[in-house]
């Protein structure tokens, strides 16, 4: 088992050494992850092009409902429901809601339930992007960080 001497012997060997030997390659890894960035942030003005030009949204999906009457002699109630009912699920304070929606709406409903998904995803996606881009401006002030010696 190495003592603590020989681990600080070992350190200081390891930072000589690149200080010595890698200083082009410590150049040519910062480039990549400058490279990176910049890609990232090209992406990101693209997504914040595409959040910032969505439009109208609606929040909910839209699906088909089935459903049975009052009439007590009614096919509905034998298996036969009415519908198909077009309307839109949603969350509001964390209970699920539905609404039905007008067949003239449907369409209409539709783009903007599917505008308000892809600005989702978008928020996401930039956040992932905003994470990535941390980690790579950590790992480059991890190269780039020199100790006064």
């Amino acid at each position: 088992m190495a003592s603590g001497v020989d681990i600080l012997v070992l350190i200081n060997y390891i930072i000589e050494y690149m200080r010595n030997n890698s200083t082009t390659e410590l150049s040519a890894d910062i480039s990549v992850l400058r490279r990176r960035i910049r890609g990232i942030h090209d992406e990101q003005l693209g997504l914040l092009n595409d959040m910032m030009d969505c439009g109208s949204m609606i929040v909910g999906s839209i699906y088909e409902s089935y459903r049975t009457c009052s009439y007590p002699n009614c096919r509905c109630h034998k298996g036969q429901k009415h519908g198909p009912f077009p309307a839109i699920s949603y969350s509001v304070n964390g209970k699920h809601k539905s609404r039905p929606i007008r067949r003239d709406d449907v369409a209409a409903v539709q783009m903007k339930a599917l505008a308000y998904k892809r600005f989702q995803n978008a928020i996401a996606r930039w956040r992932a992007l905003c994470e990535e881009c941390e980690r790579l401006l950590e790992r480059i002030r991890e190269l780039s960080v020199e100790h006064y010696q």
